[in-house]
């Protein structure tokens, strides 16, 4: 899946982003590569719904509280999609931080 990332097809690689998010929700276990695959590749990817299916992959994990020491890292790099031109990757991002810091840090 990690590997579909870096797929030609827009496809192929939205698809993959959100299967990424998919695993952990059906209880697989926390995988790094898949994790900085998505926050690396997924999130500056030039088409918005697979940077947007990467957000809200990464929101997904984190709703489960399967980040871990990981949560800095993906926060630092998600923050900068608040500003992102499409409406779904900024809606996912907010979603993200939603679930790693209190409401009323969330400004």
């Amino acid at each position: 899946t990690v590997e579909g990332l870096r797929d030609s097809n827009d496809h192929v690689r939205r698809h993959c982003a959100a299967a990424l998010g998919r695993l952990w929700k059906k209880g697989a276990p926390a995988d790094l590569v898949a994790l900085n695959a998505l926050v690396r590749i997924g999130l500056i990817d030039q088409v918005g719904e697979v940077r947007a299916a990467a957000a809200q992959s990464l929101a997904d994990i984190a709703g489960m509280n399967q980040l871990g020491s990981h949560t800095d890292m993906v926060e630092q790099a998600i923050t900068v999609r608040l500003k992102d031109s499409e409406p779904e990757v900024r809606n996912a991002a907010q979603a993200f931080l939603a679930h790693v810091k209190p409401p009323s840090k969330n400004k």
